[in-house]
């Protein structure tokens, strides 16, 4: 899992409070250290891969990519069932 480390006084107020809350809930890993006085947060990119990495652990990049694969077909079949009765409220038909 790759992560990045920045000076906790460079993070806006915004970005503090969802480290803080996606910390908690335990979708992002945070760890806050002091190096040269400088107080700093390392936190992992929050990309779907990493999360996924997260909750499984490491796995092959076969199995990887078939389980990100999946999440985006789930999705796409959401959008679908979303958009169109959306379309059909909204204009009246459905425009293909």
């Amino acid at each position: 899992m790759s992560t990045t480390c920045v000076p906790w006084m460079e993070v806006k107020p915004l970005g503090k409070l969802i480290i803080n809350v996606l910390s908690k809930f335990g979708f992002l890993y945070m760890e806050r250290k002091l190096e040269n006085g400088v107080d700093s947060v390392v936190y992992n990119n929050l990309t779907i891969i990493n999360l996924i990495l997260k909750f499984h652990g490491p796995m092959h990049e076969q199995s990887l990519t078939l389980v990100l694969l999946v999440i985006q077909f789930i999705c796409s079949i959401i959008a679908f069932m979303v958009r169109y009765p959306l379309a059909h409220a909204l204009f009246g038909e459905i425009v293909v």
